[in-house]
């Protein structure tokens, strides 16, 4: 069920009954997401699992299409008869012209180790259309070239959100469609 309680505030919640060969198992939860602005978003969740309890929070910060960063902060408990277990993770996103650089660091604790992991991410990707080579960003399952005539620093928008300015000869890869 979902339920809209005002513009920035909504309320999930599901059940779900598992049945196997001699097994069964309900679980059940509710994330409780609120909009804090227009870029930023945070939620709050519960789920119990035959006795398994999740409690979990996160705030995420998601830009428009043409903006350049991202961020994203989430941390999770998990408590049952034999296991308790908690973990926190944050992770950010720069989108530069030619790549998209990730990086991410958890921490994890359980009653006999405490785990610190972390990693950097770069993607990219390349196309050959029109005998010309370009770099860009990661290429989704649509691309365009916008070819300015020859006229550098052109704005090139998608749906009112600046994805770039074309280069020295007037060209820009559009590299998600």
């Amino acid at each position: 069920h979902r339920w809209r309680i005002n513009s920035k505030l909504n309320l999930n919640s599901f059940v779900t009954q598992k049945r196997a060969t001699t097994e069964r198992s309900t679980s059940f939860g509710m994330q409780l997401t609120y909009q804090m602005g227009d870029n930023w978003n945070s939620n709050a969740r519960y789920q119990n699992d035959d006795g398994t309890r999740k409690i979990g929070i996160q705030a995420q910060y998601t830009p428009n299409q043409g903006q350049n960063f991202s961020a994203r902060i989430s941390t999770e408990r998990t408590t049952s008869k034999t296991q308790n277990s908690q973990w926190l993770d944050a992770s950010a996103i720069y989108r530069s012209k030619y790549a998209d650089w990730g990086i991410q660091a958890r921490q994890s604790q359980n009653a006999s180790e405490t785990k610190t992991s972390g990693h950097l991410d770069i993607a990219g990707g390349m196309t050959y259309l029109g005998g010309r080579l370009y770099a860009s960003r990661p290429i989704g399952q649509g691309f365009a070239v916008v070819d300015a005539a020859g006229q550098p620093n052109v704005r090139v928008y998608q749906n009112n959100q600046l994805l770039g300015r074309t280069n020295h000869k007037g060209r820009l890869l559009v590299p998600s469609l």
